[in-house]
């Protein structure tokens, strides 16, 4: 069981016979009277046209990439129903699976029956964890992006200052160049190997 203030992340999205999408969910119980909850979707692709957008960085259109339903009373976050629906939208390939089964049934159902343009219309303070826009995805590197979406939202929910988000996400950075640098360290000897092997013969 989640104490007041922690959370859990679960990897999600949706999985259709020509192709699929990679999403986030964090669900978090929140602190303070009252025994509630909140979810969060972390997607920065396909549906991201769902929630808010400001053009305050004109002309790139910018989307608020993390949408939070607040407030969830316990029986409906532990709902069966709702945890199945949600994660068979990954696991079984159908036809079906699009985003507006995510966005039109499934959160409505946490934000008890609200319709969707209520749960994305609201303005959120600066302080909220997902109150930053971020640009959407321009290829498919939702697998990617999704993932750096959630640890973003949670370095702030956290208590991350701006800095020190910066500093771990360039962290981060670094090490994924440094591991590139270190597999093709690896390969590109084996294809001159090749290459040696072929002219020889």
């Amino acid at each position: 069981a989640l104490a007041p203030g922690e959370c859990v992340v679960v990897s999600g999205g949706w999985l259709a016979p020509t192709g699929g999408h990679a999403v986030m969910y964090g669900g978090e119980r929140d602190e303070g009277p009252g025994d509630t909850f909140s979810f969060v979707v972390c997607n920065t692709g396909e549906g991201a046209e769902h929630p808010h957008m400001s053009l305050g960085a004109f002309p790139k259109e910018k989307r608020r990439t993390c949408l939070p339903v607040r407030g969830i009373p316990r029986q409906r976050m532990l709902e069966g129903a709702f945890w199945y629906l949600l994660l068979r939208l990954r696991c079984f390939s159908r036809a079906e699976n699009i985003a507006d089964q995510l966005y039109h049934v499934l959160l409505p159902f946490l934000g008890g029956l609200v319709a969707l343009r209520q749960l994305v219309s609201f303005e959120l303070p600066e302080s909220d964890p997902a109150y930053p826009y971020e640009t959407v995805q321009r290829s498919g590197t939702c697998y990617y992006r999704c993932v750096l979406t959630a640890l973003r939202y949670m370095m702030k929910a956290r208590g991350f200052s701006r800095s020190q988000r910066k500093q771990l996400t360039l962290f981060l950075r670094v090490c994924f160049v440094r591991r590139a640098e270190y597999d093709l360290a690896r390969l590109l000897p084996r294809a001159s190997g090749d290459e040696e092997a072929a002219e020889g013969a």
